[in-house]
């Protein structure tokens, strides 16, 4: 059986580089540094560049809108169901 882990809390920064000794196009793109706290006691940090971090924004975007989705239809159909016991 797989047991799937929880995010406890997460947090997150977004990094800048101002000014360096030796400038180069990667050192001077900013990122997301994010630190997830999992339900085992770990934590996982993700460091994602900006366009990345926009993709993985819209990706739980529409997950969320999918879940709730799955929500209404289950409330529909589960509500008139309870009504009728009720009755």
């Amino acid at each position: 059986m797989v047991t799937l882990l929880k995010v406890n809390n997460a947090g997150w920064r977004v990094d800048v580089t101002l000014s360096t000794t030796t400038t180069s196009s990667s050192s001077a793109r900013p990122s997301v540094l994010m630190t997830l706290e999992l339900s085992d006691g770990t934590s996982q940090i993700l460091q994602l560049d900006l366009q990345s971090f926009g993709q993985l924004r819209c990706k739980v975007a529409e997950l969320l809108a999918e879940l709730q989705l799955v929500h209404d239809r289950m409330q529909a159909k589960i509500l008139p169901e309870i009504r009728q016991m009720d009755s």
